[in-house]
């Protein structure tokens, strides 16, 4: 469910870029909009969505200026879903540079948000996979065992 949340709140930012003409009640031409742009026009709007929503300056706003916290609460829960996302990818996809680099990320959401197990383990990850406390054949069968439980729970069904 929160996976959708991430989707539709990325597709209403996409909808702000519609130029005028395009109407809001007809999806058929914003599928019609969406399919005439060129690969290189599509990846723009994408780096202005993650301009808008995921900056340094929606993360720490500056404090004279008003603050929209409607805006920024999506921001905020956007930019948290993100890294959720890229590491269930990386996992389904055995990107094990990804998981390596999702998992630092991974010890300040848990750490914050109260599951105390979880941000262990994260910092336990991040410490065996990014320090000298492991060799680099230690350090790949860490990360590379999380994309073999994802595989061994999507072949009995329970993920």
């Amino acid at each position: 469910m929160t996976t959708r949340a991430f989707d539709a709140r990325a597709t209403a930012l996409f909808y702000r870029l519609l130029p005028p003409s395009v109407r809001l009640s007809d999806a058929e031409q914003i599928d019609t909009y969406i399919g005439s742009l060129s690969r290189s026009s599509f990846l723009h709007k994408i780096e202005e969505i993650r301009q808008y929503a995921f900056t340094v300056a929606e993360q720490s706003p500056m404090l004279p200026e008003p603050i929209d916290d409607e805006f920024s609460a999506h921001a905020k829960f956007l930019q948290q879903m993100e890294t959720y996302k890229t590491l269930k990818h990386a996992i389904k996809h055995a990107d094990i540079g990804l998981i390596k680099r999702v998992i630092a990320r991974c010890c300040l959401l848990f750490h914050g948000s109260g599951h105390p197990k979880y941000a262990f383990l994260s910092f336990y990850m991040t410490w065996l996979t990014q320090t000298a406390a492991a060799d680099g054949s230690l350090q790949l069968a860490v990360l590379a065992m999380g994309s073999l439980i994802y595989v061994v729970l999507r072949t009995a069904g329970l993920r």
